[in-house]
């Protein structure tokens, strides 16, 4: 039925804020503007996730951040309201993990700073992402922590990424699969998804998954401020477009309802 139709269903079964996905260093920029204005103009909050450059010789930030940079500050929307999330950089077999961990140390802190001279004040959100081979650095609570603390800035924290959470626990068998209340503090951004029935991430929500709600109820108690925001990738899922709608939506009011009951 069109973008109009699809934000319309959204909104009336109950969402009020979408985030712009997949932003990466060579995204089609001239999109980037357009999603923001139809998100902003149909009443939605948004956030963005946007991407960790690699500063080399140059500080400058790259043309898509730019256009992030523009398109936020046309609409004077470069405040609180406004999360940007990302990863840390990707650990290549080749490069040790150190290393990886101090360039995107380096990197955060040249980004937020050129952040802040453009006039973007917009908390930034490092996300705790799945464990994979090569895949980003930011695998547990702990390291996660590090980055963070290694900040200074006020307005940086953590996204949680709850589906993640549950494929690493399930998969590296952490021994504790709570995080501190410290980490807890840092949360200011959430990514909520399951694992679907082959164990990839990003699927509907199970309604009985009793780490996720305990998840959730966690947040609560800690009196989380920020938006519990679905990361879903129908894409992945079996079954027919309309089965994959029914999905998203159950997602959306099993969320509304775990949210209703623990408050």
């Amino acid at each position: 039925g069109g973008v109009e139709a699809c934000l319309a269903v959204l909104r009336e079964t109950g969402v009020n804020s979408i985030e712009v996905n997949d932003l990466h260093p060579n995204p089609p920029i001239t999109q980037i503007e357009p999603a923001i204005e139809t998100i902003v103009n149909n009443g939605f909050s948004l956030s963005l996730h946007i991407f960790l450059p690699y500063f080399e010789n140059g500080k400058e930030l790259p043309e898509a951040l730019k256009e992030v940079v523009n398109g936020l500050k046309k609409r004077k929307m470069a405040d609180h309201r406004v999360p940007l999330v990302l990863h840390g950089h990707l650990q290549k077999p080749s490069v040790a993990k150190a290393d990886v961990l101090n360039k995107t140390k380096s990197d955060l802190a040249t980004l937020i700073k050129q952040l802040r001279r453009t006039g973007m004040n917009n908390p930034v959100a490092f996300e705790l992402c799945r464990v994979s081979a090569g895949g980003p650095i930011g695998t547990t609570y702990q390291e996660v922590e590090e980055i963070a603390d290694g900040c200074r800035d006020n307005a940086f924290g953590v996204c949680w990424d709850l589906g993640h959470t549950i494929y690493n626990n399930k998969y590296q068998g952490w021994e504790e699969p709570f995080p501190s209340p410290g980490f807890l503090k840092k949360v200011i951004h959430t990514h909520i998804h399951d694992l679907t029935v082959d164990d990839l991430t990003h699927g509907p929500l199970d309604p009985n998954n009793k780490l996720l709600i305990a998840f959730l109820n966690l947040l609560q108690r800690h009196n989380y401020q920020g938006g519990y925001n679905l990361e879903l990738y129908p894409e992945r899922w079996d079954g027919s477009f309309t089965r994959r709608r029914e999905h998203v939506l159950h997602s959306i009011r099993s969320l509304k309802e775990v949210l209703r009951v623990s408050a």
